[in-house]
C-alpha cells in the first residue's frame, strides 16, 4: 500500500488497487508492479452496456 497522506479516503473517496503486473513504457523503461486505483458508482444494467471509463 502507499503510504502517503494525499491517497487516502479522505481525499479521494474509497477506492481499489488494482495490480496489472509489470507495465513496459515506451521510452524504455518499466514500472515492475503497476498498480491502478479505481473505484465504481452504481451498477451494470443487464445488458452490461451502460459502463462509463474516466480516467485522469
Amino acid at each position: 500500500m502507499i503510504d502517503n497522506p494525499f491517497y487516502t479516503d479522505e481525499f479521494h473517496g474509497d477506492y481499489d488497487l488494482i495490480s496489472i503486473g509489470r507495465l513496459d513504457l515506451e521510452e524504455g523503461g518499466s514500472i515492475p508492479d503497476c498498480q491502478l486505483a479505481v473505484t465504481t458508482w452504481g451498477e451494470l444494467n443487464e445488458a452490461r452496456d451502460n459502463a462509463i471509463l474516466i480516467t485522469t
